[in-house]
């Protein structure tokens, strides 16, 4: 009683019942010792806590299995449940306040309703399972729901089984853990959020967010979501948000374990970014990422305004994904396959792809895979804008029959680098930055991977230099022609040859060509047009011209 403040221990085997009322008074601990404890009184209060519940050993279910014929039963608020079971499909089973039960407990619904009541009670547990009854149902009204298991399912129902989300927001917030499952069937949600330091988790079966309220929203605010294959569906009213270094996956390893969704084979059916979202109800932070990862033809999505955007899949065959359109991307784009013989991923544009000035574009691969963006895969030319590209590994940067625009708008570091393939077709790269440029090339840029055309044409606010990096070779024209009253000078990093015509032609201030004192890298070209206030800094180098000066 409350005068003893007393605490009392479970003690022996088995479980124990209480057929009408448990009463934890004032002052008094129940110690509830790893035990079930069955609650089956019918007056629709049969457990008070007025002292304090606890549960030693972190290992006890309070099972509510009674049938008030006059109203609801009532779960009362408490902040030291391990596990709860409500089973009785005659009744309805009411929090009474914020109810929570560790990390390793789960809520099982065997029969009977839960309601969170229109209190909305907040619901904190590890894992729930709704069994396969028409009348197991878990009534979510405008609750926030958090599971936090740190293995298994975390929410589990029966094909009968049923889930009325409401308003509610059913939070995802495992503290640790590797390939953690969302779900175990199909489910829907008004409000699903993310925010686990799991390694990544993977949806485990389709999601799909209810569009009657437009409220609703697919929020992943920290660590990975994973469709793991398969289907979200989103709404045309309703929000997707990737928070700052948080990820997306698409079509990743469906029981993956690493934060790259990739820690074994991919799925060999594609799924798709999530549907019905509209540009401007997505937000992808500069610092998310959203990976593709199929072994399967795949579409990238053309809807959203990606932050980082990483093409990796572990290829079984030679694959093709699809741009669905001109895609923007304020972070790195990275085209990474694997795989463990000569098998491509090849990278169809199907409009201009625009990578932000500081970030960068990377086509590359791991093991034996080879990679391929291709700029003109089947009659229109698209072209490329990114901060800097980054050709290496297997990779391909394919303009072959092209008359792309390949742009780099950074200013630090080397802007084109090309460690691998680069087929120039009839392209233009173009740099048109108004600031120093530290290296334009780094690589290889002669012979087979020659550009064909080259272009610098800032609008130029000051006077800078663009510092070449390396030796390159234009196939047809190269054109340094400034436009504004400043000047520009482009200091070659090895030799220059150009088949075709060399245009020095700035506007009002002057453009000039430094072959580099001490270096005195040659210069050749198949005709020099050099207008008023064009200028050729020869040093002692050679200067060879084979047509027309």
């Amino acid at each position: 009683g409350a005068a003893g403040n007393a605490t009392t221990t479970a003690t022996g085997a088995g479980g124990i019942t209480v057929s009408v009322l448990l009463t934890i008074d004032t002052g008094d601990t129940l110690d509830a010792k790893g035990k079930t404890w069955t609650l089956s009184g019918t007056g629709g209060t049969v457990l008070t806590i007025s002292g304090t519940l606890n549960d030693s050993t972190d290992t006890s279910t309070f099972a509510f299995t009674g049938n008030n014929g006059g109203g609801n039963t009532t779960i009362p608020a408490s902040t030291a449940y391990h596990s709860i079971t409500v089973n009785n499909s005659a009744e309805t089973y009411v929090l009474a306040g914020t109810t929570t039960g560790d990390a390793g407990g789960v809520l099982t619904i065997t029969d009977g309703t839960l309601s969170t009541t229109g209190s909305n009670y907040a619901l904190n547990i590890g894992a729930i399972s709704i069994a396969s009854s028409a009348s197991a149902i878990l009534t979510a009204n405008a609750s926030v729901i958090t599971l936090s298991a740190i293995s298994g399912t975390l929410f589990t129902r029966g094909a009968s089984g049923v889930f009325t989300q409401g308003t509610s927001e059913v939070v995802v917030a495992p503290a640790s853990g590797t390939g953690i499952t969302l779900l175990s069937a199909a489910t829907t949600f008004h409000k699903l959020t993310i925010n686990s330091s799991a390694s990544v988790i993977n949806a485990g079966a389709a999601i799909t967010m209810s569009s009657a309220d437009a409220a609703n929203k697919l929020y992943v605010q920290t660590g990975v979501l994973n469709d793991g294959g398969n289907t979200i569906v989103g709404t045309a009213n309703g929000t997707l948000e990737v928070a700052a270094s948080a990820g997306l996956c698409i079509s990743g390893t469906a029981a993956g374990t690493s934060a790259t969704c990739d820690s074994s084979t991919t799925p060999t059916t594609a799924s798709t970014f999530p549907t019905n979202y509209t540009n401007g109800n997505i937000t992808l932070s500069t610092t998310s990422t959203v990976y593709y990862l199929a072994d399967d033809s795949q579409t990238i999505s053309s809807t959203p305004t990606y932050g980082n955007l990483k093409l990796k899949s572990k290829l079984t065959s030679t694959r093709v994904y699809t741009a669905g359109g001109a895609l923007t991307i304020n972070g790195n784009f990275e085209i990474n396959p694997t795989a463990g013989s000569a098998l491509t991923l090849r990278v169809n544009t199907a409009g201009h792809i625009t990578v932000a000035t500081t970030k960068t574009t990377t086509i590359t691969s791991t093991s034996s895979a080879l990679s391929t963006l291709d700029m003109r895969p089947s009659a229109t030319d698209y072209n490329l804008t990114s901060g800097a590209i980054v050709i290496d590994g297997n990779g391909t940067l394919d303009a072959s029959s092209a008359a792309s625009v390949i742009e780099l708008t950074g200013t630090t570091g080397d802007l084109f680098t090309n460690n691998a393939t680069f087929t120039a077709g009839s392209s233009t790269v173009k740099f048109a930055v108004d600031a120093a440029v530290t290296n334009l090339f780094a690589g290889t840029f002669t012979g087979a991977s020659s550009m064909y055309n080259l272009e610098f044409s800032p609008v130029l606010n000051g006077n800078y230099t663009y510092a070449g990096g390396a030796a390159i070779t234009v196939s047809n024209n190269f054109s340094i022609i400034p436009t504004g009253i400043r000047d520009l000078v482009y200091e070659m990093g090895g030799a220059n040859t150009i088949t075709g015509t060399l245009l020095i032609q700035p506007g009002a201030g002057n453009a000039t060509v430094d072959t580099i004192s001490g270096s005195n890298y040659d210069l050749s070209a198949g005709n020099i047009d050099i207008e008023a206030q064009g200028i050729i800094l020869a040093n002692n180098s050679a200067i060879t011209v084979s047509t027309n000066w």
